[in-house]
């Protein structure tokens, strides 16, 4: 007997502490879902403390819309920032931050789990490190392993690419930069993955009172990295929901007026992209926000591409990708 579920569609937006709510919904036949939620909440340089606030508060609203998984952006407990002083940031990851988000966790009452970018201290180095944890503590972390030129120097890179079961899915997660190398996503696919989690961290400058600058920085973070998380989508089958965080910040230095200080700007993207490549559901075109968004997916989508007449996997000829490993 074939059973319908529902799926719906949620998204609020945060402006002058009123949120406002747009549902819509489309039936599916049968299988497991999970209601995954994407916040584009744009955190501070070096404001630990003040980042975690505004983690609980998302987190209080995600639970209110009963979100199972929620993702937050690359960093959003320190902050982005490429500075040395970052090193006075940096917990480990069974440090104060992440054992304060387990007790707030435990506090609500939920199940729920939350990805959280933290800056890692670990044996003397720093690691952009996402933590996906709940009530109980630290579920599963995942080390961003490839950097651009501009970060080299701040980091320690990671080397493994874990996958996580969380409820009946399996889940991976590739940090911002990480998404640009095709073989990242194929590992995550090859290791039975159906949802990687891809959190952001930058941007494109904007005068938030000029519309025209807010959506030239929309547009271009929109039409770079929609061509590379459709394409991991489609080729290894897998759901992706990605975001980055929305508005502009400023370390301290740059707040108090000083020389040296660093502005960052987040165009406040989300997109939730099926398993054929479809961008199912994203953030608008021309308003930068702080905004919760949530989708629910389904485990039946990825079966259906997997059962197509091509097959990704298993019409690979591997016998000629020697080149893949072989320094350029």
């Amino acid at each position: 007997m074939r059973r319908w579920k529902k799926i719906h569609h949620g998204h609020y937006k945060h402006s002058e502490g009123a949120f406002k709510s747009a549902l819509g919904e489309a039936w599916i036949m049968g299988g497991e879902i999970l209601r995954v939620g994407a916040c584009s909440m744009a955190a501070i340089p070096a404001c630990t403390e003040e980042n975690i606030e505004k983690i609980k508060g998302w987190t209080k609203k995600a639970v209110d819309e009963k979100v199972e998984l929620l993702l937050f952006p690359e960093l959003s407990l320190s902050g982005y920032w490429c500075s040395n002083e970052l090193y006075f940031e940096s917990q480990p990851r069974d440090g104060p931050a992440i054992k304060e988000l387990t007790s707030y966790l435990d506090k609500l009452d939920t199940d729920m789990a939350i990805s959280v970018g933290l800056a890692e201290r670990y044996g003397g180095c720093i690691y952009n490190t996402q933590v996906l944890l709940d009530r109980r503590g630290e579920r599963y972390s995942y080390r961003k392993t490839h950097w651009p030129h501009a970060e080299m120097g701040t980091w320690s890179c990671g080397d493994r690419y874990p996958v996580h079961r969380f409820q009946d899915f399996t889940i991976g997660t590739a940090t911002c930069y990480d998404n640009n190398f095709p073989e990242v996503h194929r590992i995550y696919a090859l290791e039975g993955a159906d949802l990687v989690l891809c959190p952001y961290a930058y941007g494109g400058r904007f005068d938030p009172a000029d519309p025209a600058t807010v959506k030239r920085s929309i547009f271009d973070w929109k039409d770079k990295e929609r061509y590379y998380l459709r394409a991991a989508a489609n080729s290894n089958y897998l759901w992706i929901v990605s975001c980055v965080g929305g508005g502009h910040v400023k370390d301290y230095h740059a707040a108090a007026g000083q020389k040296g200080g660093q502005d960052y700007y987040f165009p406040g993207v989300i997109f939730f992209i099926s398993p054929d490549g479809k961008v199912v559901k994203e953030s608008p075109d021309d308003e930068i926000a702080e905004r919760l968004m949530w989708s629910d997916i389904s485990m039946l989508a990825n079966y259906e591409q997997r059962r197509g007449q091509y097959n990704h996997f298993k019409d690979r000829r591997t016998i000629t990708y020697g080149r893949l490993v072989e320094l350029p």
